[in-house]
């Protein structure tokens, strides 16, 4: 991983998917959870190839994914 240009792309796909995950708990949107946690998994997973660390990181995306199935949208009454 040479390319400096990837290494700020995953980056960015990082903290975009961070951002997307709060987003989703705040507004308890599953959609934005799930968009959230896969752009984050697969961006560390192609991270821990070269360091090994980065394959912890892509397992704490479990946590917000598995919240997800638990999150009921609040009914309007």
């Amino acid at each position: 991983m040479e390319s400096l240009e990837l290494k700020l792309l995953l980056w960015f796909f990082i903290i975009f998917s961070l951002m997307f995950i709060i987003r989703g708990v705040q507004k308890k949107s599953k959609l934005f959870i799930y968009f959230g946690t896969i752009v984050y998994f697969l961006s560390t997973l192609y991270l821990a190839q070269f360091d090994q660390q980065y394959f912890i990181y892509s397992l704490f995306s479990i946590i917000p994914f598995v919240f997800s199935f638990f999150i009921k949208k609040q009914e309007i009454s």
